[in-house]
């Protein structure tokens, strides 16, 4: 009973009209999320990164860092129709010459609010694009098999 009303259902006038709105509706999507996918390659190769640099009387209290997490907030409607993966703010931490280093690191469009020093005691440098800092990779740890290889 089932097979013959799935086969009637088939033999239907619309059923042309109903693949073709699938097919248009499988396209759109494929279009749609190409486009947002240029969008955040090209917001994550436009990023801009700032040094912070504190005092050495930097002593946050709560409500500082509260503010400081707000503002930080704000990046993603400062990026416009940016899509989420393009907005992150990140801390890049590197040690040169035995000094630690911090950059702040996110979208250019939202440029002028980190550039705004979060705290009083720290100092906001312009560092450069960060499309020159390194990026972050995670070392696989080796298998058993690479593991025996190596202590031979």
């Amino acid at each position: 009973m089932t097979t013959t009303v799935l086969r009637d259902l088939w033999a239907a006038p619309s059923t042309p009209y109903v693949a073709v709105l699938i097919l248009m509706t499988g396209s759109i999507w494929c279009l749609v999320m190409g486009q947002r996918s240029r969008r955040v390659r090209t917001a994550l190769t436009q990023r801009v990164a700032f040094e912070v640099v504190p005092t050495p009387t930097f002593d946050p209290n709560k409500d500082e860092i509260d503010r400081w997490a707000r503002q930080l907030g704000q990046a993603r409607q400062m990026a416009g129709g940016v899509p989420l993966r393009g907005t992150a703010i990140r801390l890049h931490y590197s040690v040169e010459a035995r000094i630690m280093h911090c950059f702040l690191e996110g979208p250019s469009e939202a440029a002028s609010m980190l550039a705004m020093p979060g705290f009083p005691e720290v100092e906001v440098h312009t560092r450069h694009r960060s499309s020159n800092l390194p990026p972050v990779r995670f070392a696989i740890p080796p298998t058993g098999e690479e593991k025996s290889d190596l202590a031979h």
